[in-house]
């Protein structure tokens, strides 16, 4: 017992009124890629292309109960003069494409996909299961249309398009003529961890392809799907006067309208001063079209935010006025029929130094520059800013992640200069037993810095050299040079280059009754050459956020270290340790985008107390050493363009260290010690360093 579908039926009748040769062509399904390099699929035929390499093609097209499934896709014809569209569905077929590159931009169309009584699935499997692969759809899409030749088939049409992550886009306008004569049509969208929609128009204006009438210039979406989080939030870049409706938005999302570019064909710009910067303060500013929301699910809400670029963000009147135009661009249209389950925020983007929220919200990036939205149901749901929602305008302690950048620039400076003044590595030498003469020292590590709104990650290589001599029974003295080369981690994708030299000089002295003194100064130079992100790292404007720099001082030190040997038997010794140092750099001015750094005078006095263990055994001794550390003062204050940030590099770090000396002969002999940090702010990862001696 079985049952006939409608086609079937419709294909038996076909056979018996037909020849017997165009029944068998009726019959069979059909797929592959035609000359033209488009992928079809037809009579209930399936194409899968599942390699994992790229596929280069010029279109896709699916009719009568066909399925084509595209798992990675290269499409770029800015003409696309022989397919119209790059990918159409019609009759109750399906077409999957899982990720990919498509430019479908230029004459005579510019659309993406069509969907005509079938279903286009976009940056999903066939399962509607997501993969975290980059996704970058340029083109218009469209529901519903002409050119079907078989309509009554099927009477839905629809698309689903996810863009979920980083670096992940979709551009263009989403129009929906699907819903008339008993059809229905639906574009559903999903953006997720920080993916892009940006509105704009590929396709001509009075495009009469797909419809017997001009389009109309608006998007419909039916779901709109952001990010359960707000920190991964994805944008909507309005870049067009036209409208987006969205039936149901779940979750959260950014809406980004730009007040600089007067391209509102409702603004006489002869009215306007040439090449005018806006200040935000009218509605005119905000020439984006209006968002309007139709639905929400609990615990949804919309972001909008535009750029601080001609903004007086330091006076409080002016911002709430550029937060209330904002809000007007945004309606709840079920608010004014009781539902209330969206909330909205309004607030001004992060710019260099000036802080805010951006398109990417980051926890803890500038919230002051940010106010409420409230829904009037009298207006239609339209947004209106509460009045005093605004936290305040920034005065100083919430950074940007511009300059967190630059922060961690400056602090890497500081942890280099620190590693090359706080280890005494010659004087250490010396203390164990090394022969005074010409000596070369290599040595690498890591080490880390954290808090204060920096993560930096350091590694470097570390070459010194130098000479000393005894004079009388009590003193060694010597002069050194030590150059330095590392790489630096910053928060945010940040990077950073090393640079530091120093000349120095330094003396040991024997007190009597197995105490001595080591003194040690430096002086030298550091710099920094960075590359810091803002809050579009993970975004196709990434090159627009990008600063770079190079923030270099001058640098010295003075240290002096205290200890007593106390001998045990069996060569053990125990040797107390205790020492001060100060170090200083040098104040700085550096440019970096469009900020201008001042960078004060940084000094701190750091003071350590250790033990070290150890044992001689014949021409050589091993020991072990802890070492606690505690800087007592340690300003680092920051003069930017808009504001002054403060921190400090106070604190307690600790660490250990195992090493040993061996005599070759009377006048060579190696040493060598490993190190590591167990806590604290500044905290060496690890260290190894090495030497040689040679006396004449």
């Amino acid at each position: 017992m079985f049952h006939l579908s409608r086609r079937q039926l419709l294909t038996m009748v076909v056979i018996s009124a037909v020849s017997a040769p165009l029944c068998a062509w009726a019959a069979a399904p059909e797929q592959g890629i035609t000359s033209h390099g488009i992928v079809y699929a037809r009579h209930g035929g399936t194409y899968r292309a599942e390699q994992p390499s790229s596929m280069f093609i010029y279109g896709a097209k699916a009719y009568e109960d066909s399925h084509i499934v595209l798992d990675k896709v290269i499409l770029d014809d800015p003409s696309m003069t022989s397919n119209r569209r790059a990918f159409f569905t019609a009759e109750d077929s399906t077409i999957d494409v899982r990720r990919g590159f498509v430019k479908a931009g230029g004459s005579p169309t510019g659309f993406l996909a069509q969907a005509n009584n079938g279903t286009i699935n976009i940056g999903m499997d066939e399962q509607g299961h997501l993969n975290d692969k980059r996704k970058k759809f340029n083109g218009d899409i469209i529901v519903g249309g002409l050119d079907t030749p078989m309509q009554d088939t099927h009477t839905h049409s629809e698309i689903n398009i996810a863009v979920n992550t980083p670096t992940s886009k979709w551009k263009g306008v989403a129009f929906n003529v699907a819903n008339t004569n008993g059809r229905t049509g639906a574009i559903n969208l999903m953006i997720d961890n920080r993916a892009q929609w940006n509105q704009y128009l590929y396709s001509p204006t009075l495009n009469t392809q797909f419809t017997t009438q001009p389009l109309e210039l608006e998007s419909h979406v039916n779901i709109l799907a952001g990010a359960s989080d707000r920190s991964q939030a994805g944008t909507i870049r309005q870049y067009e006067t036209y409208p987006i409706y969205v039936n149901r938005l779940s979750g959260h999302v950014n809406v980004f309208f730009e007040h600089n570019e007067n391209d509102n064909d409702d603004i006489d710009e002869s009215t306007l001063p040439a090449n005018k910067i806006s200040d935000g303060q009218t509605a005119y500013d905000y020439w984006g079209g209006n968002v309007y929301i139709q639905s929400a699910a609990p615990g949804a809400a919309v972001h909008v935010v535009t750029n601080p670029v001609g903004l007086n963000t330091a006076d409080t009147q002016q911002v709430e006025t550029v937060l209330g135009h904002l809000a007007n661009k945004v309606y709840y249209t079920n608010y004014a029929h009781g539902e209330r389950n969206l909330t909205g925020t309004v607030g001004i983007a992060a710019h260099d130094d000036q802080p805010g929220h951006f398109v990417t919200i980051q926890n803890g990036n500038g919230a002051t520059l940010e106010g409420d939205i409230e829904w009037q149901a009298n207006r239609n749901g339209q947004g209106r800013y509460r009045v005093g929602s605004l936290g305040r305008v920034y005065t100083g302690p919430t950074d940007t992640l511009h300059i967190r950048g630059v922060r961690s620039a400056v602090f890497s400076n500081v942890g280099t200069w620190r590693t090359m003044t706080e280890d005494l590595y010659r004087l250490r030498a010396l203390q164990h037993g090394e022969s005074t003469g010409l000596w070369a020292h290599v040595g690498a590590g890591r080490y880390a810095m954290h808090g204060m709104g920096v993560s930096n990650e350091s590694t470097y290589t570390r070459f010194q050299g130098g000479y000393d001599k005894s004079y009388g029974h009590h003193w060694i003295v010597g002069g050194q040079v030590d150059y330095l080369r590392g790489h630096d981690d910053y928060i945010n994708h940040g990077s950073g280059k090393d640079h530091a030299f120093a000349l120095g000089a330094y003396g040991t002295k024997q007190l009597g009754g197995d105490v001595y003194l080591h003194v040690e100064t430096k002086a030298g130079r550091v710099s920094n050459d960075f590359t810091i992100y803002g809050d579009l790292f993970d975004s196709p404007w990434r090159l627009d956020d990008t600063r770079r720099g190079k923030v270099k001082a001058n640098a010295y030190s003075m240290t002096a270290l205290v200890g007593k040997r106390i001998p045990l038997k069996r060569g053990l010794y125990v040797e107390p340790q205790a020492g001060i140092s100060y170090m200083r750099l040098g104040g700085t001015t550096f440019t970096t985008g469009a900020m201008t750094v001042h960078q004060s005078p940084i000094n701190s006095v750091a003071g350590k107390l250790g033990v070290e263990i150890g044992r001689t055994i014949g021409v050589g001794n091993l020991y072990a050493r802890f070492d606690v550390h505690h800087a007592f003062t340690g300003n680092v204050t920051t003069q930017y363009n808009h504001t002054t940030t403060q921190a400090d590099i106070k604190g307690t770090w600790t660490d250990v260290s195992v090493g040993g000396r061996y005599g070759i002969n009377t006048n060579n002999s190696l040493y060598a010690d490993i190190s590591a940090g167990l806590s604290g702010t500044y905290k060496q990862s690890w260290a190894v360093n090495a030497g040689f001696t040679h006396r004449f």
